[in-house]
């Protein structure tokens, strides 16, 4: 609620989000002073290869571990024409947002819809969730996108920390 209070954004989501085996599960659910019309709901499953928030968490795992849960290519979704769709796709995108630091999705769910998101780590560094911000795509130009990862990353931090990463 704080990170999307903080960055002062009239049509933001937040989320917290898991992985449950190939998906991306959502716990929490946060809306801006504009709701947003995604899917998104707490509960939701999406392709953890498509979202932001799962590629985070499995961009910060191993790649041996990730390309387990990704042997099969029914693993794979194509909900919109766009996003990784076989394991070479999904490694270099992996690869790529591991060394940045954070993930993002630009329609890979729903056309005019960005996302970005950075892995939450529990005490053993191990990647266990993800804060993610969504936005219309026309809204997340490169300040704001610059803003949002970085108030991402602090608030992941700070859960981080508190679940006793160090």
């Amino acid at each position: 609620t704080r990170l999307v209070r903080e960055l002062g954004a009239v049509a933001v989501v937040g989320h917290l989000a898991v992985l449950h085996g190939t998906e991306t599960l959502y716990l929490v659910k946060v809306d801006g002073q504009r709701k947003l019309p995604l899917v998104t709901e707490v509960g939701v499953r999406l392709p953890a290869a498509l979202t932001a928030s799962g590629r985070a968490i499995l961009a910060a795992e191993a790649l041996a571990q990730v390309r387990a849960a990704f042997i099969v290519p029914t693993a794979f979704v194509n909900r919109t024409g766009r996003g990784p769709l076989n394991w070479p796709a999904l490694r270099a995108l992996l690869e790529s947002e591991r060394a940045a630091g954070f993930s993002i999705e630009e329609g890979f769910i729903a056309e005019g819809f960005s996302s970005v998101a950075v892995p939450v780590r529990d005490h053993l560094h191990q990647p266990i969730a993800a804060i993610g911000l969504t936005f219309n795509a026309a809204d997340l130009t490169a300040p704001r996108r610059r803003q949002a990862i970085a108030e991402a990353k602090r608030t992941a931090a700070a859960l981080s920390h508190r679940l006793g990463e160090r």
